[in-house]
């Protein structure tokens, strides 16, 4: 059985993401660069620092207010079981992603969401700080919220752990596509099933393993791959 997450701990854990890794952390972060820089070229050359920064300070406070619980879980891995577990649910999405990219690239009129050319254009431009972003950070700080704060309301009801894990991948889902609805492209709203399924199979696997590393170290994986792929094909 889960250990629910606690009520206070998870308020804050969403508090931290969806109001300071999103909007207040990247405030002072912005009023530092303007003092060498216009807002343009803040806006325009710095975003992706900005956006590192402020999430590295997110991740900070959620393992300071988590710590504990962390560290338990850290404990509990059985590394031979949990590799063969990640490299499962890392077929399953990369089943997916071939499907709904087949299907996308008919209705959306391309394979490929402006979340994940903008990530493109960040590596060639700061590789070091997007690869910690992406392969490191963004995994870590995205299962705290999503899997370890939204799913684990109640270990004791199935039904409502049903309905957070397709809520808290539909969130999942929905953040992914803030790069797309900001430059206008609508069409690729459609990409939102994409990411939609990759939340439910990451979610599915702190459902059966009830390890919160576990989801962290999938999408850890995930991305890792796709960024090696990104660089080197």
């Amino acid at each position: 059985m889960t250990q629910q997450t606690p009520f206070h701990k998870r308020i804050i854990n969403l508090a931290t993401y969806f109001l300071g890794s999103m909007l207040v952390f990247q405030i002072p972060i912005m009023i530092f660069y303007l003092n060498s820089y216009s807002l343009e070229e803040v806006l325009t050359y710095h975003s992706v620092s900005i956006s590192f920064y402020s999430t590295l300070i997110g991740a900070i406070i959620l393992i300071f207010v988590n710590w504990l619980e962390l560290l338990e879980q850290f404990k509990k891995i059985k590394w031979n079981k949990t590799f063969v577990t990640i490299l499962k649910y890392y077929a399953m999405i990369m089943i997916s992603n071939v499907v709904t990219s087949v299907v996308l690239s008919y209705l959306a009129g391309s394979d490929s969401a402006t979340n994940q050319t903008s990530i493109e254009a960040s590596l060639q431009s700061l590789p070091l700080i997007t690869i910690l972003s992406v392969v490191v950070l963004a995994p870590f700080v995205e299962e705290m919220v999503f899997r370890y704060s939204l799913m684990n309301v109640d270990s004791d009801k199935k039904d409502l752990k049903l309905v957070w894990w397709i809520i808290s991948s539909a969130i999942f889902g929905g953040m992914h596509l803030i790069a797309t609805i900001t430059s206008g492209q609508l069409n690729e709203l459609w990409f939102f099933f994409q990411y939609f399924a990759m939340g439910l199979i990451i979610g599915h696997s702190y459902l059966k393993t009830k390890n919160i590393w576990v989801p962290t170290l999938l999408h850890l994986f995930s991305n890792g791959i796709a960024t090696l792929a990104i660089l080197f094909l």
